[in-house]
């Protein structure tokens, strides 16, 4: 059975990663000079890439093989809404 659940989790982690990195990286860009900001966006990123790749392998393992990881990463980047949509239908 598919376990619907996780991936509407992960799928909430992932955008809650993406937009603290997206946030970090705009107060960086404000103040380029700033160590503190720059590590701050060095983590926010390590985490939205870390989220990333634990939903690519669940969608992976979901699809049983038939969605590969590097399509999966595509479809993340690309049509993040609609994975949201198919998974929110069943």
């Amino acid at each position: 059975m598919k376990d619907y659940k996780r991936m509407q989790t992960l799928i909430k982690k992932y955008e809650a990663a993406r937009t603290a990195s997206d946030e970090a990286e705009a107060a960086w860009e404000q103040e380029p000079e700033s160590a503190e900001l720059e590590a701050a966006f060095d983590q926010a990123y390590s985490e939205e890439f870390e989220a990333c790749a634990v939903l690519v392998k669940e969608i992976v393992n979901f699809t049983e093989g038939q969605v590969d990881a590097t399509t999966a990463r595509r479809l993340i980047t690309t049509r993040l809404d609609d994975i949201k949509k198919l998974i929110e239908t069943v």
